[in-house]
């Protein structure tokens, strides 16, 4: 197996750190954009307002659907999911992370955009700390989930979240759009996990081969043959498909067990998250990754909530992810 071809570039980043491989990528999921179109269609807002690349048109079509009773959101236009995808939205406004070398870049300009947009769209509904109040009382996973219940026009979600709405196919009406970045381009991130070994594991040779082994094409097309048996068992199940971290794999499996649904909605979904799996993005591999995931998230929870300009937030960041990144250096 080579990996430079077996597997998609921006996996490849996500774990290669000075021209070493660190670990085996096992699935690969993309975030996009699941729309409601039942509360787009009463509110006169079409897929092609959803637009995350002109915050101008996204903010006038969450505008649209938002809703609140006695100054409490009870319908958000838009969940950006700001505390779980911070990074998507850092990285989708053309900012950057780390950079060639593993150093954190936390405090690069091009950074604020992406905290700048999120803000004015929490500050359009509400403030941060209400729509984060409201989405924590989701039953995402459950009967009465945000799009069940229309709590929501539209939501930034992984690409698995839509195989948790297939019980539901007759309660919901959704579809779903790319993210954008700010050139108009579909986007995403390179997110998902990965199998690595540890340094003190006794059988490494072992270890590895038995990664590759699973994630190899044998492998992958024995997990889409188990799963089409499982899903032959539940009349009317939908699949989803299995993203994997290899271009491939992921061809194969989707047309070989990934039919479109009756279901319009939901083949839109599943043809959306196909469509953008080859524009993934690395968000760049650091000694440091941990740190700067965390502290990109703490930057956005202090400018969402109005404590620190994007700027300040993320230089105060940077200071802190360096921090982690020197250790690492000099520990070594």
């Amino acid at each position: 197996m080579n990996p430079t071809s077996y597997y998609y570039k921006s996996v490849m980043d996500y774990v290669t750190y000075k021209g070493a491989i660190y670990a085996v990528p096992q699935f690969y999921q993309p975030p996009a954009i699941i729309t409601n179109e039942r509360v787009m269609k009463a509110a006169g807002v079409t897929d092609a307002d959803i637009d995350t690349s002109n915050p101008d048109k996204l903010l006038a079509a969450i505008k649209k659907m938002y809703t609140e009773s006695g100054g409490k959101p009870t319908r958000l236009g838009f969940d950006p999911v700001a505390g779980g995808q911070a990074l998507l939205w850092v990285l989708g406004e053309g900012g950057q992370l780390a950079d060639g070398n593993g150093k954190p870049t936390l405090d690069d300009p091009r950074n604020e955009k992406g905290l700048e947009v999120l803000k004015q769209i929490t500050d359009a509904q509400g403030g941060y700390a209400k729509v984060k109040s409201f989405s924590d009382t989701f039953d995402t996973f459950g009967d009465n989930n945000q799009f069940v219940k229309d709590q929501v026009g539209a939501q930034v979600n992984a690409q698995w979240y839509v195989n948790v709405l297939t019980p539901y196919v007759d309660k919901v009406d959704i579809g779903a759009v790319p993210f954008k970045g700010p050139d108009g381009k579909p986007f995403t991130a390179s997110s998902g996990t990965a199998f690595v070994i540890p340094a003190n594991a006794k059988n490494k040779d072992a270890a590895c081969a038995w990664a590759l082994d699973l994630t190899s094409m044998a492998g992958w097309q024995a997990a889409g043959e188990a799963r089409k048996a499982t899903l032959a068992k539940k009349p009317g199940a939908i699949n989803t498909g299995l993203f994997t971290g290899s271009p491939v794999a992921d061809k194969k499996l989707h047309e070989e067990f990934t039919p479109a649904p009756d279901n319009p909605g939901f083949a839109k979904a599943i043809s959306t998250y196909y469509d953008i799996v080859g524009n993934g993005h690395s968000f760049g591999a650091s000694p440091a990754g941990q740190q700067i995931q965390t502290e990109v998230n703490n930057a956005v929870q202090s400018v969402l909530l109005g404590n620190k300009t994007p700027k300040q937030a993320l230089a105060d960041a940077q200071k802190a992810a360096m921090v982690a990144y020197d250790q690492v250096k000099n520990n070594k």
